[in-house]
């Protein structure tokens, strides 16, 4: 899997520990969360938060350690219903208060982006366009730091609808909230997502337009399953999406959300517990955030399906749209969206190739294998539990359903 997105050298002038794409440190992050707390399960980035108490909540992330997303914007109501309106300002007033807001609060080195609200700007009204406008645009000429901003966009966007908000944005993040979208058990839905924020990136950049923009996958803690009988499949489905996303393109994890919501009441610390272990491995010792950051593609290792699906479909609410207007079965056929169970995607970095399998059949078994030869390479196998098995000078071996796999691979030659 090739997804191509804007890149930047590890090795030029980045400062550690500033988060990307002004710094190297990979953004991992929760809404609503515990910096104290959230910094010792590899988060790297605390918040944004929902509090009215945002002030607090930064102090709180600066003793922790963290940076933070500070929240810019107006209660515009622009989902007003009658009888009440949407707040009507000119430009100039919208203009001067969101120039207020940044300028208190600009030299605080610890925000690490803007977070534009209201979030869910809707492309397709005017005045919520002029307010998108407008209040980047004064951000943009308050903060000395030039510092990214970020609105969040909801789960169904397509890249041609991020194309006319992302225009005024740094950080493009909609919504992957896989169980409550209705994909829980079709969960390439995440490829699918993140795949329409890294298309509107190059859309905007074919339009010769200049700005560094970032991709995010953004997944859920926002409910327990309907059947209890299926807690057990989060740690695997945290793990899969999160994987998913950063393999399909996405440059950092926002988290929806951390706060402990009756709806999560009976699941929260399996999900909490589950985003704390990939966190650890884009953060901690293995540091493969670093790997999704600077690796550079590659297909030194090409990957075989030999047994199980080799496909699977985009179901549910995304591909019904695709559907409008056909008027019959084989129509629809041609509407189909199918992508591989298995994706795959390889990077060169620090000296080693980084190979990261990822199985998005909710119920099969995919068997693969892929060229190394044993007396050359040495492998490691970063994520699994198990050992990995070599054949004929062939790398081989199974996911599981939803399952991840990342191995290690370095030359011989020099050892």
């Amino acid at each position: 899997m090739a997804i191509a997105v804007a890149s930047y050298s590890a090795t030029g002038a980045m400062p550690e520990n500033r988060v990307y794409p002004r710094g190297k440190l990979f953004p991992f992050m929760g809404y609503s969360g515990a910096p104290e707390r959230d910094v010792r399960f590899g988060f790297s980035v605390a918040g944004p938060t929902y509090s009215s108490q945002q002030d607090r909540d930064l102090q709180r992330a600066e003793q922790a350690g963290l940076s933070f997303p500070y929240k810019i914007g107006i209660k515009m109501n622009f989902h007003a219903e009658a009888p009440d309106k949407p707040l009507a300002l000119d430009e100039a007033e919208i203009r001067r208060r969101i120039t207020e807001q940044v300028t208190k609060v600009a030299d605080r080195k610890s925000i690490c982006w803007w977070y534009l609200g209201p979030e869910e700007i809707r492309y397709w009204y005017r005045n919520e366009m002029a307010y998108l406008k407008a209040a980047t645009e004064a951000i943009r000429a308050a903060d000395p730091l030039q510092r990214p901003i970020w609105m969040y966009e909801p789960n169904f966007r397509s890249a041609a609808s991020l194309v006319k908000t992302g225009q005024y944005l740094d950080v493009i993040g909609k919504g992957a909230y896989v169980n409550l979208a209705g994909y829980q058990d079709n969960r390439i839905w995440v490829r699918w997502s993140v795949e329409q924020e890294v298309a509107a990136i190059a859309k905007l950049a074919e339009a010769n337009d200049s700005r560094t923009r970032i991709p995010l996958i953004m997944p859920e803690l926002c409910r327990d399953p309907a059947d209890p009988a299926r807690d057990h499949l989060i740690p695997r489905w945290v793990r899969h999406d999160v994987y998913l996303g950063l393999m399909s393109g996405a440059k950092g994890v926002a988290i929806w959300s951390l706060f402990r919501r009756a709806d999560v009441r009976r699941t929260w610390q399996i999900w909490y517990d589950a985003y704390g272990h990939v966190a650890t491995d884009l953060t901690g010792p293995l540091q493969l955030g670093q790997v999704f950051l600077f690796g550079k593609p590659a297909n030194q290792f090409p990957v075989r399906t030999v047994a199980g699906p080799k496909e699977v479909e985009l179901t549910k609410s995304a591909s019904k749209k695709l559907e409008v207007g056909t008027t019959s079965d084989s129509e629809k056929q041609k509407e189909r969206v199918m992508y591989p169970s298995m994706s795959v995607s390889e990077y060169q970095y620090n000296g080693a190739t980084f190979l990261f399998l990822c199985n998005s059949s909710s119920s099969g078994r995919v068997t693969y294998q892929a060229p190394v030869a044993n007396d050359r390479f040495a492998v490691v196998d970063l994520l699994a539990r198990r050992g990995y098995t070599h054949k004929n000078d062939r790398l081989y071996g199974w996911l599981e359903p939803l399952e991840v796999k990342c191995y290690r691979i370095e030359s011989t030659a020099s050892k």
